[in-house]
C-alpha cells in the first residue's frame, strides 16, 4: 500500500533536558528486567500553546522511576518541545483537526521521547527501556480534571 502523508508536520523538535540515572539493584541481578520495567510509575505532563500563524507548540515530560522510592534499574525524565504545522486546515473536518491538533501531536511527542529514553537506556547495564503504549486519551482526561480543579481553587 502507498502510504498518504498527514496534513500535520513535525517543524521542529528540541531535546530540553534530559536525566539518566541507574540503580543498582540491592539483590544482585535482576532475571527478568521486562517485569522490573512493567512495575516502573510513568509520569507525563504536557502544554499546548498556538500562534497567529497556525504553529502548535507542544511541551511534553515524560518521567519514568522519578518517585521519592525508586525502584531498582533505570530512573530517566526528558522533556522536549515540538512545533508543529497543520497543511491546509482549511480543508479538513473539524474533528479530524481538532484531533491533528491535540492528539496527534502528543502522540507524536510521546513516540519520539520514547525513542530519546530507548536511546540514553540502550548502553545501560539492563539494556533499554521501552516506554510502553500510553492511553493519551485518559491523559487528556486527567489533564481536563486537573485543570478545572485548580480553576474550582482559585476561585474560592
Amino acid at each position: 500500500m502507498r502510504a498518504k502523508k498527514s496534513n500535520l508536520n513535525l517543524q521542529a523538535f528540541e531535546l530540553l533536558e534530559s536525566h539518566y540515572e541507574f540503580i543498582e539493584p540491592k539483590t544482585g541481578v535482576v532475571r527478568d528486567v521486562n517485569a522490573l520495567f512493567a512495575g516502573y510509575a510513568i509520569e507525563i505532563d504536557f502544554q499546548h500553546q498556538f500562534d497567529k500563524e497556525g504553529a502548535i507548540m507542544v511541551l511534553c515530560t515524560i518521567g519514568v522511576n522519578t518517585g521519592s522510592k525508586p525502584k531498582a534499574g533505570y530512573r530517566m525524565e526528558v522533556a522536549a518541545e515540538g512545533v508543529f504545522e497543520i497543511q491546509n486546515p482549511e480543508s479538513l473536518d473539524q474533528n479530524i483537526l481538532s484531533n491533528l491538533k491535540f492528539y496527534s501531536t502528543l502522540n507524536m511527542m510521546i513516540n519520539t521521547l520514547r525513542n530519546v529514553m530507548f536511546q540514553l537506556s540502550n548502553l545501560g547495564p539492563m539494556k533499554g527501556y521501552l516506554l510502553p503504549p500510553i492511553d493519551v486519551l485518559d491523559l487528556f482526561k486527567q489533564k481536563k480534571r486537573k485543570v478545572a480543579s485548580q480553576k474550582k481553587g482559585q476561585s474560592m
